[in-house]
């Protein structure tokens, strides 16, 4: 392969906010990581200079409500050295992938649940969030309630900040923000590589 241009095109990212369609976005984010890793692994494989050889970093990411969920769990996604994509079978019994980045699939697809789908799990539509105070020693990996902010008494009226069990939102944080081993310089494609180490 030909040396490559030292000329890198930096790319910066705005996501607005959009409440659960942050979901699409979430998905469109996967995509062009998927794209770019795809251009980067064909670019690797070259030899007759038929990929353009520029160099692509993401610098920085931004966004409201949703869109801001969907970047810092994207940032986290791109160093967490556990992130494997999905492939799976299609009806023709083809490959393709599913999703690039697991964590942003888990935290806006598979876990929201409006719905109980069993009866030991947590769903957003329960309301045991509003039961009791926080148990010692939870805070701060139960995000239900504010640290040092006491409980209500029994006998008061609830405060309702949240229409959604927020229990089962402070799962889907709790394993959002969870990075066990950061991904080594080198271990993957150069865009992901580049990535990480532009947001880190």
């Amino acid at each position: 392969m030909a040396a490559r241009s030292d000329k890198e095109f930096h790319l910066g990212l705005a996501m607005s906010g959009a409440v659960s369609a942050g979901a699409y976005t979430a998905g469109v984010f996967d995509f062009l990581i998927e794209a770019l890793d795809a251009w980067e692994k064909a670019l690797a494989e070259s030899t007759d200079g038929s990929v353009p050889d520029h160099r692509v970093g993401l610098k920085v990411m931004a966004g409201a409500s949703a869109g801001a969920i969907t970047a810092a769990i994207g940032a986290l996604a791109l160093i967490d050295a556990n992130q494997k994509a999905v492939t799976k079978k299609n009806a023709k019994g083809e490959d393709f992938r599913e999703y690039h980045l697991p964590k942003l699939y888990e935290s806006w697809v598979l876990k929201p649940r409006l719905m109980e789908e069993g009866l030991s799990e947590s769903f957003l539509l329960k309301n045991d969030d509003l039961d009791g105070p926080v148990k010692a020693g939870e805070f701060p990996e139960n995000f239900t309630r504010t640290s040092g902010a006491p409980a209500p008494a029994k006998t008061d009226t609830p405060l309702i900040a949240s229409l959604l069990n927020v229990t089962v939102l402070a799962e889907i944080a709790r394993d959002a923000l969870a990075v066990t081993a950061v991904r080594a310089q080198g271990s993957e494609s150069g865009l992901t590589r580049r990535c990480a180490q532009g947001l880190g």
